[in-house]
């Protein structure tokens, strides 16, 4: 059983077998330490860790330090390491894990108090691990105005968190986009920034947390209805700022290139969109069209 098979199947490896429980230290640190690591509850990784000292605590336990500083301590939960983590016999018998657990605490208590982003990004102690269990909501309307903020959903912690402004697009603020999720990136397409509609497409890299700017649409479009199917992006009707608009097209990444497809029925903007058995699907508040 690989190293990477086990990443990828974390959860149900450690709860029906005893690999884990058989793998060298530095290959359990290595799983352990990897943002790759695909656990839903971070808590699940500390259990098998301990499981893993358990079996040979007297060979074993010298890691606990090291696998402290590999789990990410603060996505646990306050009440769960204060039962668990900071009163566990490894944890208490090891006097250089006083200083990380006097850390995560701080850590929780400046996170409740601020629930900044930056503070789970920037603290390998809180860093969400990459599996897709993350939510990005990106821009849109506030108080009066466009906004560049982003604000991302955390699935295991059940909490949104802001991303630090250092993250946000150099572009210029927009709402009324559409936004889409393809080959690892998201798309922002489209949107109204209070003044001009755009046909622009930024692209966001949530690994490197890095923008750029992929090819523009024919159309300018707000209120664009946006879908991904069979590895093509779609964008459909929308708002240029005179007209609503029945056109449609459709983007291909490879080329990095936008194509006219077959016009809707109707005009149609601020609608939702969403794919069934590979076709297209529009919604609107009056009526709806697949084609």
């Amino acid at each position: 059983m690989t190293l990477k098979f086990i990443l990828r199947n974390f959860g149900e490896i450690s709860a029906v077998s005893n690999e884990i429980l058989m793998l060298a230290p530095d290959e359990l640190l290595s799983l352990l330490n990897s943002d790759d690591l695909n656990v839903r509850d971070e808590r699940f990784a500390y259990e098998a860790a301990i499981r893993w000292i358990s079996i040979k605590p007297e060979e074993r336990k010298e890691y606990i330090v090291d696998i402290l500083k590999s789990l990410r301590l603060g996505l646990i939960g306050t009440e769960y390491f204060m039962r668990h983590v900071k009163t566990n016999e490894f944890v208490v018998g090891n006097p250089d894990c006083k200083p990380i657990i006097i850390q995560t605490l701080a850590l929780m208590h400046d996170f409740e108090m601020t629930n900044a982003m930056n503070l789970a990004i920037g603290n390998p102690l809180m860093r969400p691990r990459l599996p897709h269990e993350l939510l990005f909501v990106i821009g849109g309307w506030s108080g009066g105005s466009p906004t560049k903020a982003i604000e991302v959903y955390d699935s295991r912690a059940d909490r949104w968190n802001l991303m630090d402004p250092d993250v946000e697009d150099t572009a210029t603020a927009r709402a009324y986009h559409g936004s889409v999720y393809l080959g690892g990136k998201i798309y922002v397409i489209g949107g109204f920034d209070g003044t001009e509609q755009f046909s622009s497409v930024r692209v966001f890299d949530p690994e490197t947390r890095a923008w750029a700017e992929s090819a523009p649409m024919h159309h300018k479009r707000c209120y664009v209805s946006v879908v991904v199917c069979e590895g093509l992006i779609y964008a459909m009707g929308g708002y240029d700022g005179r007209h609503r608009m029945n056109t449609a097209e459709r983007y291909n990444p490879k080329y990095n290139q936008w194509s006219f497809i077959s016009p809707m029925h109707q005009q149609r903007s601020d609608a939702s969109a969403a794919t069934l058995d590979g076709e297209r699907l529009i919604l609107s508040d009056f009526a709806s069209l697949m084609w």
